[in-house]
Formats: structure tokens, sequence, C-alpha cells
């Protein structure tokens, strides 16, 4: 059985970049007596979620007419990702957050340029915690304000190599850090690197960065696979997306061809918390915190809750259909023989872990219903 679980539908649909993965259980498994480790106490991850995994008051027959599985094909032709898609993953190599899709330049830092830097704050001369990035570093925007007071403006104007001190004065109040707030500090930092964008996506720039390449493209398993042009990363994303990309266009098929009565208030209820406690687990914000930050527009944000709320209709409808129900064999598979599955239900709640095995039928069904064709 493939184990997808809900995580794997925001593949493609988050803006802020791909955030598609095992999903939250998987990188607890294994573990026979720790609490699972990706979960936060004080989310609700059950809400709305009848311990069979169903959203509490909802009959999706009732609301949706399911298309007749037996008449559906694909030509495997079709399901590959297209050039635009392929770009779109080579471009999110480029800008991704650890920088290593970006190359040195030499220039002086101009507001918006990319910079690694490393520094080492101190209060009143003397070092203090959490002011130190390590000798790596971290990667920032000049001139953004994702800084306190102007600290990335003080880095307009110089260039690799110099370092220099950055004077700043914590925000009052300053909830992250009470005892900071109104405080002078100054930062010892050092610009290490201007970075940029290549001007094109070419077999230059791949043997340039050939090994970050293959870190971040590489499926798990595969040890032979070079990247010694750019044509051959495209056919690689091409191959290794292939099954990702089947999922996503046969189920955004079926929702087209679902005929929605209404979408019942409690569908959309679970499915924003669920999003919410998604970026929270992972991420450490709210949705409501991307659009504040101006990463998503609240147009965004209302659009991906209905595209996942469609998807979640969806499987419910088939899950009744079908007459599912979820046992207690089933979460135990879910979570891994060697688990206890009583620290699963106490962290996550029984409703979300049958909801998870009903995601996983639901793949199971498409593999076994909708026929793709060579």
């Amino acid at each position: 059985m493939k184990n997808r679980v809900w995580a794997l539908l925001l593949a493609g649909a988050v803006l802020m970049g791909s955030l598609a993965g095992c999903g939250l259980l998987d990188a607890a498994k294994g573990s026979e007596t720790a609490a699972p480790s990706y979960a936060t106490a004080d989310l609700d991850y059950s809400y709305l979620l009848t311990d069979n995994g169903f959203v509490e008051g909802v009959k999706a027959l009732d609301h949706v007419t399911l298309p007749d599985f037996s008449s559906i094909s694909f030509q495997k032709k079709d399901l590959f990702i297209d050039d635009e898609q392929v770009d779109r993953y080579v471009h999110g190599f480029i800008t991704n957050d650890n920088g290593t899709g970006l190359i040195p330049v030499d220039k002086t830092i101009e507001s918006g340029d990319q910079v690694r830097i490393s520094y080492v704050g101190r209060m009143d001369g003397e070092a203090f915690q959490g002011g130190s990035t390590g000798e790596d570093g971290t990667i920032v925007e000049a001139g953004s304000k994702d800084y306190i007071d102007d600290f990335l403006d003080q880095i307009i104007g110089h260039k690799a190599g110099e370092t220099i001190d950055v004077e700043v004065t914590f925000p009052d109040p300053y909830p992250n850090k009470p005892e900071y707030a109104g405080k002078d500090a100054v930062f010892t930092t050092t610009i290490m690197q201007v970075l940029a964008e290549p001007e094109e996506f070419n077999d230059e720039y791949v043997l340039l960065v050939e090994e970050e390449i293959e870190k971040y493209f590489r499926v798990d398993g595969d040890t032979t696979t070079v990247f010694k042009t750019a044509e051959s990363v495209r056919d690689y994303i091409r191959e290794t997306m292939y099954e990702s990309s089947k999922d996503d266009k046969i189920v955004d098929y079926l929702v087209e061809q679902m005929q929605l009565k209404e979408m019942p208030e409690n569908v959309t209820k679970c499915v924003e918390r669920y999003l919410n406690n998604f970026y929270q687990t992972n991420y450490d914000f709210t949705m409501d915190d991307l659009v504040e930050a101006g990463r998503m527009t609240r147009e965004q944000v209302d659009k991906l809750i209905g595209n996942q709320s469609n998807y979640y209709l969806l499987v419910q409808a088939i899950a009744e259909k079908e007459g599912w129900k979820i046992e207690e064999s089933d979460l135990q598979a879910l979570v891994g023989a060697s688990s206890d599955l009583r620290e699963y239900v106490a962290w996550y709640g029984r409703g979300y872990l049958a909801h998870n095995v009903l995601f996983n039928r639901f793949w199971t069904f498409l593999d076994e219903n909708i026929k793709v064709e060579e």
C-alpha cells in the first residue's frame, strides 16, 4: 500500500514552496515509547473528526455525486509533469531557503540582495543567548525587515569579506525574549557572500552546483544518478515526479467531475484547522501569519482551503460508498507494528489517525480503479 497521507495533497498547492512529504506520522515511526516527535500538545489534530476519520455531522454523499470510476482512463504520457512544472521545480532549487542554488557574485550589496552573513551579538560587551549564527552563517535579504530595527539596512553598501558592527535596539515590548526589550546590542557581522540567481539554468551552472543538486533532487535509495547537464536534471525531475504528478492530475480530474451541491461548513472548518496545525507543527506559523507577512494573500489562503475541502469531501464520499470502517489493526499498521498506538492516540487523537488511514485507502482505491494506459 502506498503510504500517502493527507499532507501529500499539499504538493503544488502551497504557494510558498512544496511542502509535500511523508506526513506528520512518518517522522515518529519506530519509536516504541516516546511521544511522536512532530506532535504538539496544544494542537487539536482530531478537530471535528470522528473515530472513523469522517467530518462530524457530514454525510458526503448528500453533498456530491461521484463519477463512474469504471469509465475513467488516462494515457500515461498525459500524466507526466509539463515543462512549466519542471521549470518550477528548477526554480525551487535555485531559490531554496538554504541558499544552495544561489551563486556568489562580486558586487556591493544593494537592497533586495541575498547575502550570507555570520554574526556574534553582544550586550554590554557580553555575548548573549541566541545572538550568534555559528560559522556557517545564515542567508538574509538586505534591506528587509526580517531582523530587528534596521539591522539589514546596515549591511547595504558593503562587500563580501568585510566585517562590520551592526548597532541595533531591541523593540519594546519584545515577546520572544522579554528580558531583551529596549536594550541596545552590537552584532559583529561578517559579510560571507553576496549571492544571486544564475542568469540561466545551463550545463555550466549545473556543474558548478552539482553536489547541491544531487542532495536536493536525488530520491532516497538512488546512489547512481549523476547530473552533468541541465537536461539530465530536467529528465530526472520528470521521471521521479511522475507518481506525484499522476496523483495530482487524477484527483484534480475527479474533483472536476464530482457534482458538488454545497460545501458543508464543518468540512471547511476541519480543513482550515488541519492546515493551520500542519504549518504550526512543521514551520511554527499559521496561515494568518503568512498573510500578515505578505507570503500569501487572503484570496490564496481561501483558494487553498477550498481545494483541500474538495479533496476531503471526495475521499469521504468514496469511503461512505465503499463502506470503509477503521479498525484498531488499521491504526496499528499506520504507526508501525513496533510502535505504541496509545502514544499516538494520546497526541493526535483517534480521528486524525483514522483520517490518515482513509487517505491511504483512497490512494489504493484509485490505483485499483483508475486505468492508466501506456
